[in-house]
């Protein structure tokens, strides 16, 4: 008896492409599926191209806009421990005074030193 031994051929395809829109002519194939398809995912591509560019106009914007606030921030707290350090010290309140004064420099020297860590 002779044994014919059976031997199974398997084949993947495995096509890759960079970016939101395939090639020309997996477009194609996706036009015999469906006459729309086509327009369907460059539509869908248009839509994320555009969300693209708003996420990073949005982060662009936040990355100028919050070292600007800390600072502003940051002035502010130190001019109103300078003005209760003046407020204090006319109260008669020397050592609250003194308190205040080096409560107002506080946040200036530690944003200073967080500006120095992240450089």
């Amino acid at each position: 008896m002779a044994r014919e031994s059976a031997s199974i051929e398997e084949r993947v395809l495995i096509r890759q492409y960079n970016g939101p829109i395939p090639p020309p002519s997996d477009l194609k194939e996706l036009q015999v599926i469906s006459p729309d398809f086509p327009e369907r995912v460059m539509r869908i591509a248009e839509a994320h191209a555009k969300v693209d560019v708003q996420t990073k106009n949005r982060d662009s914007i936040a990355s100028l806009v919050t070292p600007i606030t800390a600072q502003i921030i940051t002035f502010l707290l130190g001019i109103a421990g300078i003005a209760g350090c003046i407020y204090l010290s006319n109260a008669g309140h020397e050592a609250g005074g003194i308190a205040a004064i080096v409560g107002s420099f506080s946040p200036m020297v530690i944003a200073a030193l967080s500006n120095l860590k992240k450089k």
